[in-house]
């Protein structure tokens, strides 16, 4: 087993695989240019101070293999000693993952994230992100939660990456949010799912040439007349100048980005 620790700033897909290969470079600029296209937005709920915990299992010779489990809690209110604060009081996000893999070409997870949020959050803030509570992926629709009530929310992901060969890589996700708010009228539900492929050592060994489409998150029915899907198409290039240095051009298209 691994124990992972985050004393602050931690996000979900710094344990949790995300199976999205070239195109997920934890924010280290090795990979896609916007949130969107790196991850799954379900690892954007919640994020802070806590601890995971990835269990293998499976060794015995089943066909997905090898497989583990993975369990995590994130606190974004842990520095603070207020009351309804702190790591158990406060705005938190607990996670549960099966992944699966069949060598080293197949691999397949299925991930569940129960959040609360405090009253005017917004529900892909990556845990209060750089200490505000404001979205990093995601239309307003599909993360303004409730002004004045405190809220919750049940998340369901499914994530997968094929790669056919060393220079061939094809991976993807789809997720479901649930939000209950604790006041009158305040529940909604948001979509999300994105597809992309990458060519990596493409020209050059390093380099990296992807594409990503998929739709951001979203919610319908929230605000009339704004019900469309924003999709997003992202393509980069990463030109690996040296062992030390790369550049990143890319080019990104939204459509209907407030929904309308």
């Amino acid at each position: 087993a691994q124990l992972y620790v985050a004393a602050t700033g931690g996000v979900h897909s710094d344990y949790a695989a995300t199976n999205n290969p070239y195109f997920e470079d934890y924010d280290g600029g090795n990979g896609a240019l916007t949130t969107f296209a790196s991850e799954n937005p379900i690892y954007r709920i919640g994020g802070g101070a806590g601890a995971a915990l990835n269990i293998p299992f499976g060794k015995g010779g089943g066909i997905l293999k090898p497989s583990s489990l993975t369990i995590g809690y994130l606190g974004s209110e842990a520095n603070s000693p207020n009351g309804g604060s702190g790591i158990f009081e406060g705005n938190y996000a607990a996670l549960g993952q099966l992944n699966f893999n069949l060598g080293q070409r197949f691999a397949l997870a299925a991930t569940y994230v129960h959040g609360y949020h405090g009253a005017g959050g917004a529900l892909f803030d990556a845990g209060g992100f750089q200490g505000q509570n404001v979205p990093v992926v995601g239309t307003s629709q599909a993360n303004a939660l409730s002004a004045t009530n405190a809220s919750s929310s049940n998340s369901y992901g499914l994530s997968a990456a094929l790669r056919p060969s060393d220079k061939f890589s094809i991976s993807g996700f789809v997720s479901y949010h649930d939000v209950t708010g604790f006041g009158s009228n305040d529940d909604y539900e948001a979509w999300s799912y994105g597809a992309g492929i990458a060519l990596p050592d493409f020209g050059k060994r390093g380099n990296v040439l992807g594409i990503f489409a998929g739709a951001q998150p979203y919610a319908r029915g929230r605000v009339a007349g704004a019900n469309d899907v924003p999709y997003s198409i992202e393509g980069f290039y990463k030109y690996q100048v040296s062992n030390n240095v790369s550049i990143t051009p890319g080019v990104i298209y939204l459509t209907s980005p407030g929904q309308n």
